[in-house]
């Protein structure tokens, strides 16, 4: 089962790792229109969600740094308790949220921001962020735990 917690949780970080360094190492139209509905184009954030807090401060870094850390350890503890409660859906969740964290995390602390560049519309209308494969991780993994709870913990 712990090797397994370790796959789920890498194969998100990996995922999230090479396509930010695609993006930032290949030279590519900025804005990319990949369809009518996906657009790429680098963003980078020091804040967090939707570019709030997004100041131009090391302070500022070091704090959203420090608590998406208590976080991690929050939910690893969590899961930790939890584990013999869990189906096999809310532990894949739970662990692609945690995988997802630890990618946005490291790129925050390798590089003092986050690399943001999928871009989702429908004609004029915009999802209200940019985001990444890290956030859409945690995104997918928050899905399943509503779902999953809707669906089996009636």
């Amino acid at each position: 089962m712990r090797l397994l917690s370790i796959l789920f949780v890498s194969i998100p970080i990996l995922i999230d790792h090479f396509s930010k360094q695609y993006i930032q190492n290949t030279t590519i139209p900025d804005p990319l229109f990949l369809n009518n509905f996906i657009i790429i184009s680098k963003t980078y954030n020091k804040g967090i969600a939707f570019g709030l807090f997004n100041f131009d401060s090391p302070i500022t870094n070091i704090f959203f740094a420090s608590v998406i850390i208590l976080i991690i350890i929050f939910l690893i503890n969590f899961v930790s308790k939890n584990l013999k409660t869990f189906n096999k859906y809310e532990f894949f969740a739970w662990l692609i949220i945690i995988g997802g964290a630890v990618a946005n995390l490291i790129d925050r602390l390798v590089n003092g921001r986050v690399l943001d560049f999928i871009i989702i519309h429908y004609n004029d209308i915009y999802f209200p962020a940019i985001f990444n494969f890290a956030d859409l991780f945690i995104s997918v993994g928050i899905s399943l735990i509503i779902i999953n709870h809707l669906v089996y913990k009636k």
